[in-house]
């Protein structure tokens, strides 16, 4: 959640003892808080903190949302006001039964979502072939036809 303080994340999650949070932010070094670890900005290491976690909390961007289904992990996220694009995340990830959304940083939320089960994985067909041929065919089927046959070869 890159736009939120970092002391407001660690408030938000000092409560919870019982779990570990691996949090990512623009920090020179690690910095080990007992059950929280504040963790420099890292590709590596967060996806490998990614593979391992038990759920993601996060801004509702969609690459995220996407790995992280892709995994089979459980999401909390909190759109960032005032953006369009994060509140049709929000209602699509919702409409999947795949996300729990926060308005705020809201510990009522995050204690009954670190009760949660994980999901399976979401299993992504390649789209990239597929929709480039239907573009370029003149007599495409249509947009919901193309969507059926590429969910169907997954």
């Amino acid at each position: 959640m890159g736009f939120e303080a970092l002391d407001d994340i660690i408030d938000f999650v000092q409560p919870f003892t019982d779990y570990e949070f691996q949090i990512f932010a623009k920090v020179q070094q690690t910095q080990d808080l007992g059950h929280i670890t504040i963790n420099p900005v890292s590709y590596t290491v967060f996806h490998q903190q990614l593979k391992t976690c038990s759920g993601v909390i996060s801004n509702a961007g969609f690459e995220l949302s996407s790995e992280t289904l892709s995994y089979g992990k459980k999401l909390l996220i909190k759109p960032l006001a005032g953006q369009y694009e994060q509140l049709c995340n929000v209602l699509a990830l919702e409409k999947m039964g795949r996300a729990t959304a926060m308005d705020s940083l809201d510990q009522n939320i995050l204690s009954q979502w670190l009760e949660q089960q994980s999901e399976p994985p979401i299993n992504y067909p390649p789209v990239a072939q597929p929709l480039a041929a239907w573009i370029l065919d003149k007599d495409r089927p249509s947009l919901e036809h193309l969507a059926k046959n590429v969910w169907a070869a997954s």
